[in-house]
């Protein structure tokens, strides 16, 4: 992968996989040599108030391609 990363917390498109490239959208988490992709999340409210989500680790060496995509109303 050589493009830069998007920013914490944007909207992406992700091509990654090796052997059978796979397609992902969701919202980018960076933590130290993982990007993590959110594709579940709640909304923050006071019940949640940090939010909480599910998704997929992925390695960064497994990224083939990442790019920001804009959500309707950005």
């Amino acid at each position: 992968m050589e493009e830069a990363i998007p920013e914490n917390g944007s909207a992406v498109y992700v091509l990654y996989g090796k052997r059978e490239p796979r397609e992902l959208l969701g919202w980018l988490r960076k933590v130290d040599d993982l990007i993590l992709i959110e594709n579940d999340r709640t909304i923050e409210s006071p019940k949640y108030p940090s939010g909480s989500g599910s998704g997929i680790k992925l390695p960064n060496d497994s990224i083939i391609e990442i790019r920001s995509v804009c959500l309707k109303g950005e």
